[in-house]
């Protein structure tokens, strides 16, 4: 496990993962966790903090983020030997800041990811000439059919009685029920009967 003391106080206003994101960005800077030095797995650090695992996940965000520390699939999270400079003196100069370490090569990216621009923060959003839009939220409202909605939506409203404003029977409304029943009936009626031997 991590060799210094992290300390985390439950009854602060301040949540638990910013405090464990500012101890982990104050143990990097001070030269405490070297560049390219394995971090514990979430699971690990939880249970050896007594947290939640979702608590040391978003400090590793809050970290992988900030360029703190790097993410490798399949091999864990590690602190990352770019985007930082180390706090520690430099050799045979006293109290002079390190220059700051060399960068990793960038991530390769696909043919389709190198198309798309970069939003203000960071992260690629779709051109409006691609086809398609798979954003979370994105509708295509330019293609909703608002015309034949309003139609159908007053034509609905029309055929309303004022008993389908009400509760109703606690059975359900009539017409509906006798439907599925129909329904439930003429498909049992059709099923294969099985026959025990």
């Amino acid at each position: 496990m991590l060799d210094f003391l992290l300390r985390l106080e439950p009854r602060t206003a301040q949540p638990l993962y910013v405090q464990l994101a500012g101890q982990l960005r104050e143990a990097i800077l001070a030269g405490r966790l070297e560049a390219g030095l394995k971090l514990p797995s979430t699971r690990a650090l939880a249970d050896h903090l007594g947290v939640s695992r979702n608590t040391v996940t978003e400090a590793y965000a809050e970290l992988l983020a900030s360029g703190f520390i790097a993410a490798r699939p399949g091999s864990g999270n590690f602190v990352a030997v770019e985007g930082f400079a180390a706090a520690s003196p430099r050799p045979g100069g006293a109290g002079t800041a390190a220059s700051p370490v060399p960068a990793a090569e960038p991530a390769a990216l696909s043919s389709w990811a190198r198309r798309l621009p970069l939003s203000g923060s960071g992260q690629a959003v779709a051109r409006r000439e691609l086809p398609y839009d798979f954003r979370i939220n994105a509708a295509a409202w330019e293609a909703f059919p608002y015309e034949a909605w309003r139609r159908l939506a007053a034509r609905a409203w029309r055929q309303t009685s004022a008993e389908a404003m009400g509760y109703g029977e606690p059975a359900g409304w009539r017409r509906c029920a006798r439907r599925s029943r129909l329904t439930w009936a003429a498909r049992a009626a059709s099923r294969p009967t099985r026959t025990a031997w």
